[in-house]
């Protein structure tokens, strides 16, 4: 721009800036509208950012100038404010441009004889939105990584403190810090995801949009606690991230103890779910849970069937799904393809090799002990 030029400039953006009162809350409504995810940040205080941003911004083109250092520095307090508001970076830059496009919009309609200067304007503000966006970015982005860090940490720490004999005073504090009602109901689920489980779970976290659920992983598998959502809606939000592991499901239970109890109970279901009935439920499996929680102890027993069991995981496999099919043979052959003769079939020579006939309790409750 020439001196002219850069006069008119400094005129037309101190008349643009004189009605930056009533303009801000106009383009604070064109950004929440354009970015609804803006809700999360209290209007009041929208408001103020969005008007400040503008000012600053108009100050540096009136001065014919780039933003400056100190401008570059709110853009960062301004993208780590986001970031700790829960606003996602792409909402954040897509509010940005939205903001600058009507004070544009602005510059356009306020000019009148300083029309000339526009162009150079538009030269300034575009350069101006390239540095501030990086600023943006780079500050939301260190913030998220190092609040992602930090709720990782308490993840795991509330799952190792649930693990203990005594339940800690800590794990109270630290489930309200996460966000959980420590006297709410929780459900727990073991996840069979033993590749990488630290990536499966912040994976799998990203996926769980219902109520309060995050993944904590574990040598042998992902464990999952979560509040405001049922059992079913766990189960449901799990096996649409991983539809083909195994799983296992706990009760609902109230309170810290409950979530602890709520866990063991998914653990103890993941150890009895096969690939035949990869979900187990504690609501519905939990004798069958809880008889293999006791294998070694109550291995006299049936230690004389073990080569029996390893030597007909068909026969053991059929019998599971025996069960939880209630008794129905037309079903259990439904589920395994075979004929409902080759069902009657296994379950018979079940009978001959344990002696225990799996359709009388007595036998069935042995012969479940045995395939355990």
């Amino acid at each position: 721009m020439d001196d002219h030029e850069k006069r008119l400039a400094t005129a037309l953006c101190a008349r643009v800036a004189a009605d930056l009162d009533e303009l801000g809350p106009r383009i604070t409504r064109s950004i929440r509208l354009a970015q609804p995810e803006y809700s999360l940040v209290p209007l009041d205080d929208h408001v103020e950012h969005v008007t400040e941003q503008q000012r600053l911004l108009l100050i540096a083109l009136g001065r014919h100038e780039v933003v400056s250092g100190s401008q570059r520095a709110r853009a960062a307090d301004l993208g780590r404010l986001r970031a700790t508001q829960g606003v996602s970076v792409a909402t954040v830059i897509g509010a940005y441009h939205v903001g600058n496009r009507e004070l544009w919009q602005n510059l356009v309609a306020y000019a009148d004889e300083e029309t000339s200067c526009l162009p150079g304007l538009a030269t300034l503000l575009w350069r101006s939105i390239e540095v501030m966006t990086a600023e943006i970015v780079a500050a939301y982005e260190t913030t998220a990584r190092a609040r992602q860090t930090h709720a990782l940490s308490l993840r795991q720490r509330l799952v190792e403190l649930l693990q203990r004999d005594e339940l800690a005073a800590e794990a109270h504090d630290v489930a309200v810090t996460l966000g959980l009602d420590p006297a709410g109901a929780f459900v727990g689920a073991w996840v069979g995801l033993e590749d990488d489980p630290l990536a499966q779970a912040a994976s799998l976290t990203s996926g769980l949009r219902r109520g309060t659920a995050f993944a904590v992983g574990h040598p042998a598998g992902v464990q999952v606690l979560a509040q405001g959502c049922s059992a079913d809606e766990l189960e449901l939000a799990i096996r649409a991230a991983e539809p083909d592991v195994r799983l296992g499901v706990g009760l609902e239970r109230a309170g810290l103890e409950g979530a602890r109890d709520s866990l063991l109970d998914a653990r103890l279901c993941l150890e009895i779910a096969t690939d035949a009935q990869p979900t187990r439920r504690f609501e519905e499996d939990w004798l069958r849970a809880t008889i293999r929680s006791q294998a070694d102890r109550l291995d006299p027993i049936v230690r004389g069937l073990r080569d029996v069991v390893e030597a007909n995981p068909h026969l053991v496999e059929t019998l599971d799904v025996y069960v939880d099919t209630g008794f129905s043979i037309a079903d259990t052959a439904r589920v395994l393809h075979l004929h409902p003769n080759s069902v009657a079939y296994r379950l018979d020579r079940w009978n001959r090799l344990t002696g225990w006939d799996a359709k009388t309790f007595r036998g069935l409750s042995q012969s479940l002990l045995a395939a355990v």
